[in-house]
């Protein structure tokens, strides 16, 4: 079987997760951070750093982790829909998966995004050094990381079942 490349992402209005598995494997993962008020003119920075990501590497799926609906804002919703549209017009088939989905798949028992983390770092040992953390404002920071590293994950077993 080809080697399939998924890029997770786990969309934010301040920060961007983002991680490349290839094969189940890390190959990288990343915080994106976009500073002050939600603009136009930031979220096609966030559009065209996504552009790039893709760009520079061969990517056959796009796996997004989205907000509950009743939590999510305009904004975050426009940037998933610039998100799916991108996959479009690259032909990368995207899906999506909520934060429910993402706990519920990894184990029954995981109740809070610390502990997604926490399970993810027993796969990906590389992780620890972000998990573990002494300041709590990184680990919100990084969370989307995880997410989108979650995301990605999921969408790999999904399609190689």
């Amino acid at each position: 079987m080809a080697k399939e490349t998924i890029l997770g992402i786990s969309p934010g209005t301040r920060y961007v997760g983002l991680a490349i598995l290839r094969d189940g494997a890390l190959l990288d993962y990343m915080v994106k951070s976009y500073k002050g008020a939600w603009t136009d003119g930031k979220m096609q920075k966030a559009i065209k750093y996504l552009k790039t990501v893709l760009e520079g590497r061969t990517v056959h799926y796009i796996a997004c982790k989205v907000p509950h609906e009743a939590r999510s804002s305009e904004r975050i919703i426009l940037l998933i829909s610039c998100i799916k549209e991108l996959a479009k017009d690259y032909g990368i088939e995207c899906f999506v998966y909520s934060i429910a989905e993402l706990k519920g798949y990894f184990a029954g028992d995981i109740v809070n995004k610390s502990e997604l983390a926490a399970h993810l770092t027993e796969t990906y040992p590389e992780l620890k050094v972000v998990q573990y953390s002494d300041d709590a404002s990184t680990n919100e920071y990084y969370i989307r990381m995880f997410e989108a590293v979650a995301a990605g994950i999921h969408c790999y077993h999904g399609i190689t079942g």
